[in-house]
């Protein structure tokens, strides 16, 4: 998972969720820079629930 300050690309991948031994790459929408993480790894998150901030670039 990237942390805060890191810079993405727009479809680059920025966490990996595991479900049912299943690995799901989640790709960034935008290019920008990772402002804050909402969960820490390994944490179960719900459908919906915010993982990170992203400031567009």
């Amino acid at each position: 998972m990237k942390a805060p300050g890191d810079l993405v690309a727009a479809g680059e991948t920025i966490a990996v969720m595991e479900a049912m031994k299943t690995e799901f790459p989640l790709v960034s929408p935008a290019a920008g820079t990772v402002a804050a993480l909402y969960v820490a790894e390994r944490q179960s998150v719900m459908p919906g629930a915010p993982m990170l901030a992203l400031i567009r670039t």
